[in-house]
């Protein structure tokens, strides 16, 4: 009775990026031997998580510069800045050749459905026009 609701696209993907994230920092925690610390503060509700089971984990600003002398630091408008990574354009291009290949599968079994002689009489136009019969 409602109709549509016009925030459910931003919930799903909210909740499948929030996710993805949750899945990396663990990711990295476990298999590259980090220390991670995520916090995210949403509409829909916070979310910490601590790869240090110490709860003295992550030290506090002083306590990091002091501890991390070269502490690299970023922020939401240096990240806006920088280039698309080329993991992204390429898992991008790898997602259209994937449809377009299958969009020709689709192609070639409807042509296979077709009555046979439409098929020959068409492999001998292309033939035609391709200059292939004499």
């Amino acid at each position: 009775m409602g109709g549509p609701d016009p925030y459910r696209n931003s919930r799903v993907k909210f909740a499948r990026r929030s996710q993805t994230l949750k899945a990396k920092a663990h990711e990295l925690a476990k298999f590259c031997d980090a220390d991670v610390y995520l916090v995210f503060n949403h509409q829909r509700g916070s979310f910490v998580y601590n790869s240090v089971e110490d709860r003295s984990w992550p030290p506090n600003d002083k306590q990091l510069e002091q501890q991390y002398p070269n502490l690299e630091r970023t922020n939401f408008s240096k990240m806006e800045g920088l280039p698309e990574s080329p993991e992204s354009n390429l898992s991008r291009l790898t997602r259209y050749f994937a449809t377009r290949l299958e969009h020709f599968r689709l192609l070639e079994d409807l042509y296979r459905d077709m009555d046979p002689a439409n098929v020959v009489a068409d492999e001998e136009a292309l033939q035609i026009k391709s200059g292939e019969c004499d």
